[in-house]
């Protein structure tokens, strides 16, 4: 225990202290060495190596020898070997957690997990509890993941379990997971007792949770308030609607998303310095381009530590290294994205007569600045609907319902479906939650309609040309439902946009 604390110490000064050189040597030698590692003692691995023609992996010395090494995937690798072959030593005698892939893009895929994944999640949560530690104040965590098979919920538990009793913090957690009704009762009963209250969830179900638990706690605005969010991106439209409606200090360091998965854990963070990038980026047309490849302002921007997992960019798809139980070496994980160090924020800005310090400091958070390297994730690409053969994805809607003339009526969720009707014509079709006794009468309809339409113009130009050639035929048709809905809105896992 005592030199867990210290090695976790130590590697909490370098995220502190060390400059991107130290982090893009960090990745070489990492990445150099878990290969070796994973190429000599896991059988699966080596099975894959001498399939695709590579017998001594000591051939492999420096980073351009790494990258020419072939990917590997759930088809070609995870699903073709037996699960006890892809660990180390093909050992199964120690101590192991399963979790599962959520099973969006095909039959759900097992992983096993030993505590070092906890451990070094743990690491990211240190520095998110220490920001609000000035005072001492106990905080509460109530942890609203589904506490099911799926990763998230037990590993957000047990960071925060780990980080606490490491340090001592005066930490207090409960995990309800999805159940609403004991998380409402929960903020009730216990939030008053603490200074800050940290929910972790999924962003649609906490949007929910928080405002029901303003219409039924009567003094709910004074509670103080932190979001730990996961599974998919947020825009920085929810960030701030989060942040304006509700009783958080600072959007920059009280709203942080995980960039995570069941493959490997809590992957890399959005912290201060990325969601100011982020936001800054989108309001600044010429820093966008430099740094993005896709005109999109719906995706995860987060920072990763080196010591634990790398990634790559391969064609604009995200490709990672990282050890567990089931070490992954150049793994696709399925997303899309890219990957920069912080030199090139640093270059670019001064390219531009900025200077990325001067204007976090102008926000107060420079001290918690630190230079890790960035990934940027965009949603899945099968992640959408397709209409006249253009892809229509669901992020171009979630701004839709964060508006306060319809907020009052929706909760935001809603499930996209591309139906045909009897001519077999296609049809966008938004089902839609209603919020909990609301009913809607035509003129909402008509403004939902309108919203729907205006802002699927503004995002998609070919969606535009649609509509002026198919007038109302391509208006989409908007199906209500009631709350909680069992067909498309129980809150069992986190919620999915499309079917």
């Amino acid at each position: 225990m005592l030199a867990s604390k210290r090695n976790s110490a130590k590697i909490l000064q370098y995220i502190e202290s060390k400059d991107s050189n130290f982090w893009d040597i960090i990745q070489v030698r990492e990445s150099l060495r878990l290969f070796h590692r994973v190429a000599s003692s896991v059988p699966a691995y080596k099975d894959f190596l001498k399939n695709h023609g590579i017998r001594n992996h000591e051939k492999v010395k420096t980073w351009n020898d790494f990258i020419n090494i072939p990917i590997i995937n759930k088809k070609n690798y995870l699903n073709r070997y037996n699960i006890q072959d892809l660990t180390w030593e093909a050992n199964l005698k120690k101590p192991l957690v399963f979790t599962a892939t959520s099973g969006s893009t095909g039959h759900p895929t097992y992983f096993y997990r030993s505590n070092q994944l906890d451990w070094q999640y743990s690491l990211i949560l240190d520095n998110f509890i220490k920001i609000r530690l000035n005072n001492k104040g106990p905080i509460l965590v109530i942890v609203c993941f589904g506490m099911g098979l799926w990763i998230a919920g037990i590993i957000t538990y047990k960071a925060f379990e780990l980080a606490s009793n490491r340090n001592g913090y005066p930490i207090s957690i409960i995990t309800p997971g999805m159940n609403k009704k004991d998380i409402i009762h929960a903020l009730k009963k216990l939030s008053p007792n603490y200074e800050y209250t940290i929910l972790a969830g999924y962003p649609p179900f906490i949007k929910d949770v928080l405002e029901e638990a303003n219409n039924s706690i009567s003094n709910f605005s004074s509670f103080k308030l932190r979001m730990l969010f996961a599974a998919e991106s947020i825009s920085e439209d929810f960030r701030s609607y989060l942040y304006n409606n509700f009783n958080i200090d600072n959007k920059y360091l009280d709203i942080m998303n995980i960039y995570g998965s069941a493959d490997i854990g809590a992957m890399a963070y959005e912290g201060p310095a990325s969601i100011f990038l982020k936001e800054y980026s989108l309001h600044n047309k010429l820093l966008f381009e430099k740094f993005f490849n896709q005109s999109t302002e719906f995706f995860t921007l987060a920072q990763f530590n080196p010591l634990f997992i790398n990634f790559e960019s391969v064609d604009n798809n995200i490709v990672l290294t990282g050890d567990s139980e089931i070490p992954l070496v150049r793994y696709a994980i399925g997303d899309r994205g890219g990957v920069f160090n912080f030199n090139k924020v640093d270059v670019i800005f001064r390219d531009n007569n900025l200077s990325f310090i001067h204007q976090a400091t102008i926000r107060n958070i420079q001290k918690y600045i630190s230079r890790l390297p960035f990934v940027y994730i965009y949603e899945r690409a099968n992640l959408t609907i397709t209409f006249y053969g253009l892809l229509i994805y669901p992020e171009w809607f979630k701004y839709i319902f964060l508006q306060e003339h319809l907020n009052v009526y929706f909760t935001g969720r809603f499930v996209l479906h591309t139906k045909y009707n009897d001519k077999q014509n296609q049809c966008i079709e938004v089902n839609v939650e209603l919020k909990k006794n609301r009913q809607i009468n035509s003129k909402i309809n008509k403004i939902l309609q309108e919203s729907i339409v205006s802002n699927l113009c503004d995002k998609s130009s070919e969606y535009s040309e649609i509509y002026k050639q198919l007038g109302s035929k391509a208006i989409p048709n908007i199906v209500y439902h009631e709350y909680n809905s069992e067909e498309f809105f129980s809150y069992t896992n986190k919620q999915k946009w499309i079917i």
